[in-house]
């Protein structure tokens, strides 16, 4: 049996342009130089997840005075990070120190934490019947990504949380394909995206705000399903048709200008002949991405000033 596996950024990417596609996970190119937004989301995401890890731990449960001790650990542990990274230092402290202040300002919120950055593989579809390859009948569709936290707060049972850090106040789109697949595949009708703002000028009520969205309506984790099913079978038609020598990859020119715009924007833009020049000057050719792991398109969505 013949499995295809699809991430909520992959199914964004098949939703936006089956040419972003083409050259995403099909090409597999991938930027020399990581966006700034990805960087900042990457800090943060390091700060976090010590944190809450140690929490998860109970560190402070019984002994308060670890709560700093912990913040402390937390801080040192990003900037190890950010020294690897390509942000000026004192950008990196600015987001650690916006990072503590989130963390400060939710202290007392009483969330028992069972999962940190909790890895997940759920199957969506299989069939016997479908082929793919004739040397190896059936397929099996299995969505995988990672949530940044499982747990539960006193007023909120089971849920899963994502952390979006942002320096423009947004609303989380409730049909995200990652925000609807972390709820089915762990059956929680609660996901709550952590917004970590970046804009000082706000008060922190505004700028740490934990957003709630719901999914008591189970037909809508279906209908997400399905339409994930299409997408991933067009691919599969799409890989079967590229390998008859016919590749068949459409631009979706509608999307080039979404968000802060696509990366392969000046890629598009040029005449066909200058093309290949352009991805070999400003992308390299990634090995296979591993089964779990931040990808690289997950922060073309969020907004930078």
């Amino acid at each position: 049996m013949v499995t295809f596996t699809v991430s909520g950024s992959k199914a964004n990417i098949m939703d936006a342009c089956w040419e972003k596609y083409n050259l995403s996970y099909n090409r597999r190119w991938t930027p020399n130089k990581k966006a700034p937004a990805l960087e900042k989301g990457d800090l943060i995401h390091v700060f976090f997840k010590y944190y809450y890890t140690e929490k998860m731990k109970g560190r402070w449960r019984l002994d308060q005075s670890q709560h700093g001790i912990v913040l402390d650990e937390a801080t040192n542990v990003a900037r190890i990070a950010a020294s690897k990274m390509q942000l000026p230092v004192s950008e990196s402290d600015e987001k650690i120190k916006i990072a503590r202040q989130n963390l400060l300002f939710h202290m007392n919120d009483g969330m028992t934490v069972y999962a940190v950055e909790k890895e997940f593989t759920v199957p969506i579809y299989e069939n016997p019947d479908y082929i793919v390859d004739p040397k190896n009948p059936g397929l099996l569709i299995l969505f995988d990504g990672i949530v940044d936290i499982v747990g539960e707060l006193p007023n909120q049972p089971l849920f899963v949380m994502d952390h979006k850090s942002e320096s423009r106040k947004s609303t989380p789109f409730k049909l995200s394909h990652q925000f609807q697949g972390s709820a089915f595949a762990f059956d929680v009708e609660t996901v709550i995206v952590n917004k970590v703002g970046f804009q000082e000028s706000l008060p922190e009520k505004e700028r740490f705000r934990r957003i709630y969205l719901e999914y008591h309506n189970t037909p809508l984790l279906e209908e997400w399903r399905i339409d994930v099913i299409k997408l991933c079978l067009e691919a599969i038609e799409r890989h079967k048709r590229e390998a008859m020598g016919k590749p068949d990859w459409p631009r979706d020119r509608t999307s080039c200008d979404k968000y802060s715009g696509c990366i392969f924007q000046e890629v598009c833009a040029a005449i066909p002949m200058v093309r290949p020049v352009k991805l070999q000057t400003w992308f390299h050719i990634e090995e296979p991405r591993p089964k779990f792991g931040k990808d690289p398109q997950e922060y073309e969505e969020e907004i930078e000033a």
